[in-house]
């Protein structure tokens, strides 16, 4: 869909059965789907900016939650054990796996952050300059699928 024509952008081509659909005029809070399969091809929603904002801070805060409470907590025989997230890492450090430990830090707990907050700047409207900005979507859809 990269035509610019209004006549080229009212089909669309349903991406699960293939089905080339002519997209209704959709009202603010509505939904085209395709006719055969019932997938979603296309959402007004009334306040786009409110979902991903809500989303993003509270994936913010269940992060932060993470890692104030335990991991794992066991009590077996009289006998227990419990381990935080921040404690991973360093349990990995004291038995020679710094490789393991710093891949841990950045696929559980950094690149999860930083999708979250990049998504909070670039929704609400930060002021940043343009090719920031850009570089900051580039990024944030190459790691979309590589945080936990």
């Amino acid at each position: 869909m990269c035509a610019t024509s209004p006549q080229a952008q009212q089909w669309m081509l349903c991406p699960q059965c293939d089905l080339t659909v002519r997209l209704p005029a959709v009202p603010a809070g509505s939904r085209a789907r395709c006719p055969r399969c019932h997938t979603q091809l296309l959402a007004n929603w009334h306040e786009p900016r409110k979902r991903p904002t809500g989303y993003a801070l509270a994936a913010l805060f269940m992060l932060v939650l993470a890692n104030l409470f335990p991991f794992i907590d066991m009590h077996v025989a009289g006998l227990s054990s419990r381990i935080t997230l921040p404690e991973i890492p360093r349990v990995m450090v004291r038995e020679d796996y710094r490789s393991l430990a710093s891949l841990f830090l950045l696929f559980v707990q950094g690149i999860p952050a930083f999708c979250m907050v990049t998504i909070l700047l670039l929704v609400n409207q930060i002021a940043l300059p343009h090719p920031l900005r850009r570089g900051l979507a580039r990024i944030l859809f190459q790691l979309r699928s590589w945080g936990m």
